[in-house]
């Protein structure tokens, strides 16, 4: 858990020094999506889908 947090740690450093990380992942299809994740904010769990 401590290395999980230390990592953590050296990321949130980062911020504010015009770094790029990104989160890429799929939706159904060949295209790719892309999240900046030191823009994101917070992250919420999504409630089931009807």
């Amino acid at each position: 858990m401590a290395s999980i947090l230390d990592s953590v740690n050296q990321r949130t450093q980062l911020v504010g020094q015009n770094r790029l990380e990104l989160l890429l992942f799929r939706l159904n299809g060949r295209q790719r999506f892309g999240i900046n994740v030191f823009k994101v904010r917070e992250v919420l769990q999504c409630p089931p889908l009807t």
